[in-house]
C-alpha cells in the first residue's frame, strides 16, 4: 500500500532560495540525463510568478500567471518512482490552481516518457501539440508533447 506524501511549498525568503537551489539541483542530476544548473534553479525561484512544491524525495515547479500556469519541471527520485510522489506534489499544484482560479496548465513532456504521460492523462491533460526535436538526450533529439488542462 502506498504510504502518503507530505509536501511544502518552497520558500520565498532569501537565504531559502540558495538552499533549495541547491538541492533541487542535485535531485534533477539523478532524475535527469541533461538537468538544470544550480544557478537556473536560483533565477526561477527568485521570479514572483515561480511557485512550487518539495518533499524529501521530489519537487514540483510551476510558473503562475493571472489565470494560466505551466508546469516547468517535476521530477521524483529514482528509487521512490511509482510510490506516490509525483502524484502527491501534482495533487498539492491542483489544490492551488483550485484556489487561484487557475483556467488552463500547460507543460511538456518528453513523448519516450510514458510513465510521465500515463501520470499527466490520469490528472486530465490532452495533447495540445508537439515539438519536434525539443529535448536534447545523449542519444539524440526527442520530441516534446505539449498537453493542457482546462480547468
Amino acid at each position: 500500500m502506498m504510504s502518503e506524501v507530505k509536501t511544502t511549498p518552497l520558500s520565498k525568503l532569501p537565504r531559502a532560495i540558495d538552499v533549495q537551489a541547491q538541492a533541487l539541483a542535485a535531485l534533477h542530476r539523478i532524475c535527469f540525463e541533461l538537468p538544470w544548473q544550480e544557478q537556473s534553479f536560483k533565477e526561477l525561484l527568485q521570479l514572483p510568478s515561480t511557485i512550487g512544491w518539495v518533499c524529501p524525495d521530489g519537487f514540483l515547479l510551476c510558473s503562475h500567471t493571472f489565470d494560466e500556469m505551466e508546469i516547468l519541471t517535476i521530477c521524483s527520485h529514482p528509487d521512490k518512482r511509482r510510490q506516490g510522489v509525483a502524484k502527491a506534489l501534482l495533487n498539492n499544484m491542483m489544490s492551488y490552481a483550485d484556489f487561484h482560479n487557475v483556467q488552463k496548465i500547460f507543460l511538456e513532456v518528453s513523448d519516450e516518457n510514458e510513465a510521465a504521460k500515463s501520470l499527466y492523462k490520469s490528472f486530465g491533460f490532452e495533447p495540445n501539440g508537439r515539438r519536434k526535436n525539443y529535448y536534447t538526450t545523449k542519444h539524440g533529439q526527442v520530441d516534446a508533447l505539449c498537453l493542457i488542462k482546462q480547468l
